[in-house]
C-alpha cells in the first residue's frame, strides 16, 4: 500500500521534480559561469575579499531557489486532489492517518 502512495504521488509530480532540477542546474551554470567572468575581470583576490571583508553572498539569485522548488512541488500535489471539486482524500486508503501523511512528506 505504501508502494502504491508513493506510486501515486510520484505520477504526480514527476514532470514538476525534472523540471525543478532542470532549472536549478540551469542556475548554477549561469551563477558559475557569471563568478568565472568576475574572477577573469577583477581577479580571485578581489572576490575573496569581497566574499570575506564585506560580507556579501555571491550566490544570491539561489537563496530562495529552495522555498520556491517546496511551493511548486506542494501545489503540485495539492492541486490535482481539488480540481473539479472532486477531492481524491488519501486518507480512505486502508492505513492509518498518521503512516500516509509521513509517507507523503518523507
Amino acid at each position: 500500500m505504501i508502494k502504491a502512495l508513493i506510486f501515486k504521488e510520484w505520477k504526480k509530480t514527476k514532470w514538476f521534480v525534472f523540471a525543478i532540477i532542470l532549472l536549478g542546474l540551469l542556475l548554477e551554470v549561469y551563477l558559475f559561469l557569471r563568478i568565472f567572468r568576475s574572477v577573469r575581470m577583477v581577479g580571485m583576490s578581489h572576490i575573496w575579499d569581497v566574499v570575506v571583508n564585506r560580507n556579501t553572498f555571491l550566490f544570491t539569485q539561489l537563496k530562495y531557489f529552495p522555498i520556491a522548488s517546496g511551493i511548486v512541488l506542494a501545489l503540485a500535489q495539492f492541486i490535482p486532489e481539488i480540481m473539479n471539486k472532486r477531492i481524491k482524500l488519501s486518507l480512505h486508503l486502508p492505513l492509518s492517518e498518521r503512516k500516509i501523511i509521513l509517507t507523503m512528506i518523507g
